[in-house]
């Protein structure tokens, strides 16, 4: 009598069905991690920099500076003080912008607006900043802004115009 190996149609079915519920709890996390936008990348790490900067200059008690480049499309973080001339190369960018996303302007709370040039946002000692908002567009023409308020640690995103068209004037 010869006896026969392998798995019952049952035992497939039980674990197929336990496969597709690990498979519906696990994928909606792994996409929100796997497919994420540039807008949400560049905004966490707008966050944690802002953040960031506001306790390192509170810690060594020196005012830092994110230059933000916006021919450049990018962004790069200083000690207030030390200009990219005093040194024989340029310094290195933290943060080049994705290509889907455009830096238009950078609105600064004194009433100074960068369209093609370099905005200085300085982070002071007593975990102060000057205030900014930050224009971009995306490649769907889409238009939304951060603004980095100057007592509050995390930054805003405003996705309606009327929201921070006139911010600060």
């Amino acid at each position: 009598m010869r006896t026969q190996s392998g798995y019952t149609l049952i035992e497939l079915v039980v674990v197929v069905a336990m496969l597709g519920m690990l498979l519906g709890f696990a994928a909606p996390r792994v996409a929100g991690q796997l497919f994420t936008s540039d807008k949400d990348e560049v905004e966490r790490w707008l966050n944690s920099t802002t953040a960031s900067l506001r306790e390192k200059a509170q810690q060594s008690q020196t005012t830092l500076v994110l230059r933000v480049d916006v021919s450049g499309q990018q962004f790069f973080i200083e000690t207030e003080g030390t200009l990219s001339t005093e040194t024989e190369t340029e310094p290195k960018a933290a943060l080049k912008l994705p290509d889907r996303l455009n830096l238009s302007q950078v609105l600064l709370g004194q009433g100074s607006i960068a369209v093609n040039s370099q905005a200085p946002i300085r982070f002071f000692p007593d975990g102060a900043a000057d205030p900014a908002v930050l224009h971009m567009t995306d490649n769907d023409g889409q238009r939304f802004a951060w603004v980095i308020e100057p007592f509050l640690a995390d930054i805003a995103k405003m996705e309606e115009h009327d929201q921070y068209a006139d911010h600060w004037q």
